[in-house]
């Protein structure tokens, strides 16, 4: 039975804060949610702000557009022209797998116990960068989530709405934005402890009607 997950606290926490794309938050993320936590201190404080934490007035798909689509692929698309695009979609991929790797046993190493409620409740991003309302917020406006099965040794859910794979795709550079946003995923999942497992049968980056994701404990 299909559950929405819209309203579920538990499950929009474990998939706004652990299981999207996790490289995303910090190529585009904080920045606004930055933003967002300056206004409310100046707000509290009643202090003038710097201009650099001003509402741009950018919608979300705008902000994505400026941040990737006008400047972070033509870039690797330069790249791919000079070392060959097979090469670079490699090179990307290793880097995001080994960076998520060694960022995840970091912090996995500081939890008190390890199991799938652990890994959902559990926050990979600093939080000392920002308050989870404001990462909540941001993830809401991103991506259209949906848990179809929760259990304590299983979660599965698809999204049908990624602004990172439209944004990627109307580039037609879903290849890089699958080894830059997504390939983290699974290492992640691996990294956090050798009993999760993350299986992934569709990706919207990859042309897919949705992302479909399930994680398993295996005991």
């Amino acid at each position: 039975m299909i559950v929405e997950s819209s309203d579920s606290p538990t499950c929009r926490r474990s998939f706004l804060l652990n299981v999207l794309p996790a490289g995303s938050m910090f190529c585009l993320g904080y920045g606004s949610l930055s933003a967002m936590a300056g206004r409310q201190h100046t707000k509290k404080t009643g202090e003038k702000q710097h201009k650099f934490l001003e509402d741009s007035g950018l919608t979300m798909r705008e902000a994505f557009r400026f941040a990737y689509r006008w400047t972070y692929i033509p870039m690797m698309e330069a790249l791919a022209a000079q070392v060959g695009r097979e090469k670079l979609i490699g090179l990307v991929r290793e880097a995001t797998a080994t960076y998520w790797s060694q960022r995840t046993k970091s912090m996995a190493q500081q939890l008190p116990k390890k199991d799938l409620e652990a890994f959902f409740s559990w926050d990979i991003l600093d939080p000392a960068l920002d308050n989870t309302e404001h990462r909540e917020h941001f993830w809401s406006l991103a991506n259209s989530p949906q848990t179809i099965e929760e259990t304590p040794k299983s979660y599965e859910m698809k999204v049908s709405e990624c602004l990172w794979a439209q944004t990627f795709r109307e580039a037609n550079a879903g290849d890089i934005g699958f080894a830059s946003i997504c390939y983290g995923d699974e290492a992640i999942a691996a990294a956090f402890d050798p009993r999760l497992k993350l299986i992934r049968t569709k990706a919207l980056m990859r042309g897919d009607d949705c992302c479909h994701f399930r994680w398993v404990w295996e005991d």
